[in-house]
């Protein structure tokens, strides 16, 4: 489990195909852990048999699809898609915040959403924000609190749930006369302290 993890903590970030065969080659000569053959990239370990499998043995076929349905619905299962939503969970699972990056069109918002579709829903719920030009932290900040209820001395979502944000083109709000995007210092003050201040 280590060494999958090291993959993907110096190696998950690289985005070019010729990057991660270099990395790969690298990493599968680097310690005495015994890769099967392709790229590290290629595999997962499972922990209940212990064993390396490749995440392109767990993408299943599109069976319950139906012509009514839009496509921008439908999140196509192959094996990048699978292997990022499976870290994406992960991420989520243990509270931290996973965050996308990547060429405009390049599918980033359906593999979100299709992670969404695929979470617990006895566990967890979601909202989507989408971000815009004009969006500022006191925008932000209203539609972060809109689902939440009062819960004694803090807000939560209602139940037992907790929320998963969906932020959707972080990049688009304006910069202003300092060079900050303040709906974006807002997202930094909640990931470094874990709450904002009442306005």
């Amino acid at each position: 489990m280590g060494a999958y993890c090291c993959v993907w903590a110096f190696g998950g970030g690289l985005l070019d195909e010729d990057q991660r065969i270099i990395f790969s080659n690298y990493f599968k000569n680097f310690g005495k852990i015994k890769y099967p053959a392709g790229h590290v990239y290629d595999y997962y370990s499972n922990q209940e048999s212990v064993k390396w499998e490749k995440w392109a043995d767990s993408v299943k076929e599109l069976t319950n699809y139906s012509p009514d349905v839009p496509i921008t619905e439908v999140t196509v299962p192959t094996q990048e898609t699978v292997r990022t939503i499976s870290l994406m969970k992960s991420f989520v699972e243990v509270g931290h915040y996973p965050m996308l990056i990547g060429y405009a069109g390049c599918g980033k918002t359906q593999i979100c959403k299709g992670m969404l579709k695929d979470i617990n829903f006895d566990k967890y719920t979601s909202m989507t924000i989408n971000f815009n030009y004009f969006t500022d932290a006191k925008n932000l900040q209203d539609m972060l609190e809109k689902p939440l209820k009062r819960q004694g001395k803090v807000f939560a979502p209602p139940g037992n749930k907790r929320l998963i944000y969906y932020l959707d083109d972080m990049n688009m709000p304006c910069s202003d006369e300092y060079d900050t995007q303040t709906a974006i210092e807002l997202l930094r003050q909640n990931a470094d302290y874990s709450h904002w201040f009442d306005r």
